[in-house]
Order: structure tokens, then C-alpha cells, then sequence
């Protein structure tokens, strides 16, 4: 499911990295510099705000988009985008000194891991699986119950 178009267009010059695959999040702390993080490594993003003021439009625009009711003061936003593309935190001065910060995070979707998964990768073995379903999980959120499926769960296996 992709984010709404409304969505994109409210980020203004945020739109091309947000549509980036390999974009998963965007850090806004100032409007000459944008840090873009792709395969897990933080980078400059050639994109740039003319001002705060224009940091401040596009928090603006989000936070109407998410409905969010504000009260006069507020400085500290959460967002979620739609149908869990995303989330956002906004944090406006007072509370930031240096002007509007936004830092944007895509959810990214990913396949399950399954269980023939976990043994391809050689994170458990499938001695390991077989053990586990002997193990029957109790309804009950006690304690003691808990700790228990946990203790047998943690047991070596012993062919």
C-alpha cells in the first residue's frame, strides 16, 4: 500500500526521498540540512528547505492530515501516516532551540520470518522446532505460567 498522495504532497521537498525505496527514514534538523538514512547508514540528502518557516509548512500540513488536535503551546508531535507507511515526530521551539525538527520513518514491509526460515539461516536449529512443539503455550497471564513455557523453551535439546 503506498502512502496518499495528500501525504506526499504535504512534504514538499521531502517528497523524492520519501518515494525512495531504499530511504527509511528522513531527519530534518535544520533547513540546509537533511540526513536521509538508506541500508542503514546515515547521509547527506542533496535536498534542502529555504527556511524554518518552510520546515514549519510541511509539519503544519501533517499535522492536520493526522487530525491531531493541538493545544496552543504544543511543541512535541506524533505521527502516524495512513495504513502504517509511517511515522513521524515533530519537535517545534521552545523545546528545540534550533527551530523545527522532523524526523520521518518509513515502516517498511517485510515478508514473515517462519520457522524453515529461522533454520536457513541457521538461527535455530530443527532439532530446536520439534522440541518447541512439544511445548503448549497456557491461555493463562500468570506469572508462574509464563516463567514455566519460558523454562522449558530454554532447556537444552537433547537428541
Amino acid at each position: 500500500m503506498a502512502v496518499r498522495e495528500d501525504y506526499l504532497k504535504a512534504l514538499g521537498p521531502l517528497t523524492p526521498l520519501y518515494a525512495e525505496k531504499m530511504v527509511t527514514e528522513i531527519i530534518v534538523d535544520s533547513p540546509q540540512r537533511i540526513l536521509v538514512e538508506r541500508n542503514g547508514k546515515l547521509e547527506a540528502a542533496a535536498a534542502v528547505f529555504d527556511s524554518s518557516a518552510e520546515i514549519q509548512k510541511v509539519i503544519d500540513a501533517l499535522v492536520a492530515l493526522s487530525g491531531i488536535e493541538t493545544r496552543p503551546g504544543q511543541s512535541i508531535f506524533e505521527l502516524s501516516f495512513p495504513g502504517g507507511e509511517g511515522r513521524a515526530v515533530a519537535v517545534l521551539p521552545p523545546t528545540s532551540s534550533a527551530g523545527p525538527i522532523l524526523v520521518i520513518r518509513k515502516l517498511m514491509r517485510t515478508e514473515w520470518i517462519t520457522w524453515d526460515k529461522l533454520v536457513e539461516f541457521g538461527s535455530v536449529s530443527a532439532e530446536a522446532i520439534v522440541s518447541k512443539s512439544r511445548i503448549s503455550p497456557t491461555s493463562t497471564t500468570s506469572g508462574s505460567s509464563r516463567n514455566a513455557d519460558f523454562s522449558a523453551i530454554s532447556q537444552p535439546i537433547v537428541s
